[in-house]
């Protein structure tokens, strides 16, 4: 009984190394798998938004969300800049709707695997966004309610934070003025947040950019603290003096 005892131990040790060796080589081959995708979100991380922009806007590029946090991130930021920031204009036609499905397909992987990732709602919105202010000749019939479900998604997963609703906030703006949209996207609490974030110039750049929404913005500052009142009006005269300077020169 002992010696069958042993031989069942021994044949059990023998198959838990075998299993272990079989866990070290499915490791291995992940990682070379894994490696060059990771090697080349890293460098685009450390190239800056415009490099991301131009690889995903590029024929037959890979949108493979990245797993590291840093990749995530610049990834992130290049959809956001190439589609609704300073980047967005020099992305036109094809390359602009495929830097739009992109996007969209990375920032769903994202949401799948962190549903409470605001972030990855945003880029969805962006994506869904530019599609839509793409077909102008739509624009008018198709107001994209799916827009500001995904933008009031994004902001219950991430409320206080004032980049995010600064991005939230330029994604709805080219939606359109204020009156076009639904309502199901709160605008003016992240109007709020982003005015109580000194120095106040992401929202007076956004009012700049889109003075159909004065209005709201006015409302949105009435229920503010005063400090917010000050910051967005003290960046609203850097700019005006800016531009009275560039004007001048």
């Amino acid at each position: 009984m002992a010696s069958s005892g042993a031989v069942q131990a021994g044949s059990g040790g023998r198959a838990m190394k075998l299993g272990g060796a079989v866990l070290l080589v499915a490791l291995a081959a992940l990682s070379v798998w894994l490696l060059p995708r990771e090697i080349a979100a890293e460098r685009l991380a450390r190239a800056g938004p415009a490099a991301t922009v131009a690889r995903l806007s590029a024929v037959g590029a890979p949108a493979d969300m990245p797993l590291s946090q840093r990749g995530r991130v610049a990834l992130i930021r290049g959809c956001l800049e190439g589609l609704v920031g300073t980047l967005s204009g020099l992305v036109v036609g094809r390359a602009r709707a495929r830097l739009s499905e992109r996007c969209a397909a990375a920032a769903e992987t994202a949401a799948q695997e962190w549903p409470g990732h605001g972030p990855a709602f945003l880029v969805r919105a962006a994506a869904l966004a530019a599609r839509e202010i793409r077909r102008e000749n739509q624009l008018a019939l198709a107001r994209p309610q799916r827009v500001e479900a995904l933008l009031e998604a994004a902001r219950r997963r991430a409320p206080a934070e004032a980049w995010q609703a600064g991005w939230r906030l330029a994604v709805a703006m080219r939606l359109g003025p204020p009156e076009a949209l639904a309502g199901l996207y709160r605008a003016r609490s992240d109007m709020v947040i982003l005015s109580e974030s000194p120095p106040g110039d992401a929202l007076a750049r956004l009012l700049v950019r889109h003075p159909d929404w004065r209005e709201e913005v006015g409302a949105a500052l009435a229920v503010a603290s005063a400090r917010a009142r000050a910051n967005v009006a003290a960046a609203l005269r850097r700019l005006s003096g800016a531009a009275g300077r560039d004007n001048d020169g």
